[in-house]
């Protein structure tokens, strides 16, 4: 009788065993796809905010820093432009804007002298770095840029019309952005009547 209330203890316990091992391995898979369902939630959505972190860069109009020429340095290197417009050229391979830009109406000409003050802000925040502060293409950023930035005081630039000085800023030609998202059309009005002003102060 011993012997056999010894076999029935020791069945007993590797039955015990046994259940135990099985009900380990069920909690195990059971915790196994708990985690990795939630590592999946937590490593799309980390997914999608760091393509919409991406595309806000894109949009983000500058040239350096914060802004400056669409992020060409600092926050967001040589950053694409964003506009859908195919630009053309002259025959002496100079940026043009369409017959179009130059029927565009200056609102800002009521009170010029304001608009240009506040033009210049503008400019010395977002456009110095490439055209430099006199506005000669002589920015700190201009020697490693390719075609280089434009002499804003020079007859070329100088001679086109408000409207298509206002329509490049907006449309962009790279290396320069768009400054259609970056921009009020207000803001853009304002830096063109600084850039008008860049021709007298350089005489």
């Amino acid at each position: 009788m011993k012997i056999w209330n010894l076999i029935i203890v020791v069945m007993s316990v590797l039955m015990v065993i046994v259940v135990l091992k099985m009900k380990a391995k069920e909690n195990y898979r059971r915790d196994f796809s708990i985690s990795q369902k939630n590592m999946s939630s937590m490593f799309i959505p980390t997914q999608i905010n760091n393509a919409q972190q991406d595309t806000g860069r894109t949009k983000r109009g500058g040239m350096m820093g914060n802004g400056m020429m669409g992020g060409m340095m600092g926050n967001g290197m040589m950053m694409r432009n964003n506009s859908a417009v195919k630009n053309k050229t002259d025959a002496n391979g100079n940026w043009i804007a369409p017959s179009s830009a130059k029927d565009l109406v200056n609102p800002t000409l009521k009170d010029i002298e304001a608009a240009s003050r506040k033009g210049k802000q503008i400019f010395d925040s977002q456009c110095f770095t490439c055209h430099g502060f006199d506005g000669k293409g002589d920015g700190p950023a201009a020697v490693s840029i390719n075609p280089k930035p434009a002499d804003l005081t020079s007859n070329r630039i100088q001679n086109q019309k408000d409207g298509e000085i206002f329509w490049k800023i907006t449309n962009g030609n790279p290396p320069m952005p768009s400054f259609k998202s970056g921009l009020s059309s207000k803001q853009r009005w304002e830096t063109v009547d600084f850039i008008r002003q860049l021709d007298q102060k350089n005489k």
